[in-house]
């Protein structure tokens, strides 16, 4: 992993995070509940602040700047594993690439270790091509994360062995994390939101909906992007091994 962009990418979705619950709070301030939760915080830190020694009260201020700094970071990669659970989206989109690929794909499969082979066809089997089924099939696409990610990683294994991985493919994986982070920003507000306001049940629940049809809209735009460079270098790396290149 290379460290210096994953820092940059923790930095810039901890930031927006921290910067999203300001806003929460200047918007929602009127809040009794959520005032006086803040209230109890602030009044434990001055509390706490008159029990350090002289020498640390002075540098408080590069103290605090430190920790704020590490909980940035510490927040983005709270985002990134928590997105993982737009995962199920993510699903359909990446079976829908396997199915248009699926020539080639037979073709590498059959080469690779039961494993791989095994959930590749599964992957398929249980996704297929509609989008709409019943309770019990929905159920078994719920648990195919493994396969999913075994796949995923089997192809970004593949072209990093048999070719290299290109920028645009970096870069597109790179905006897919901070997508999903982003979006997992929108569905905590959209749950603030919904526990801190006082209003109409119907408006609330509107409020959550739409938030949350933007979060997944912004993962799956994204994801889509990654989803055609991965496979789109996969075929042309494919291709190349069979000409014997």
């Amino acid at each position: 992993m290379n460290i210096s962009p994953r820092f940059t990418e923790f930095g810039m979705t901890g930031a927006f995070f921290l910067l999203s619950q300001l806003c929460v709070v200047f918007v929602l301030g009127s809040n009794t509940e959520l005032t006086g939760f803040l209230d109890k915080w602030a009044q434990a830190l001055n509390a706490y602040q008159g029990r350090l020694p002289e020498l640390l009260q002075k540098s408080i201020g590069s103290l605090v700047t430190v920790i704020g700094v590490i909980s940035i970071f510490i927040t983005g990669l709270i985002l990134d594993l928590i997105g993982s659970y737009f995962a199920f989206l993510e699903m359909i989109l990446f079976s829908r690439h396997l199915n248009r690929n699926q020539v080639w794909l037979n073709e590498v499969s059959a080469q690779c270790p039961a494993n791989v082979k095994d959930d590749y066809q599964a992957l398929r089997d249980q996704f297929g091509t509609s989008f709409i089924v019943g309770p019990q099939r929905l159920w078994g696409r719920m648990h195919m994360n493994w396969q999913y990610k075994n796949i995923q990683a089997f192809l970004f294994s593949y072209i990093h062995v048999f070719s290299s991985l290109s920028e645009m493919l970096v870069d597109a994986m790179h905006l897919w994390r901070t997508s999903r982070a982003i979006s997992t920003t929108l569905l905590i507000i959209s749950v603030e939101v919904f526990l801190f306001t006082t209003g109409s049940h119907g408006v609330l629940l509107l409020v959550f909906v739409v938030l949350f049809l933007l979060s997944a809209l912004i993962t799956l735009r994204s994801y889509s992007r990654l989803c055609f460079n991965l496979f789109s270098l996969a075929c042309v790396t494919q291709a190349k091994r069979a000409k014997g290149g």
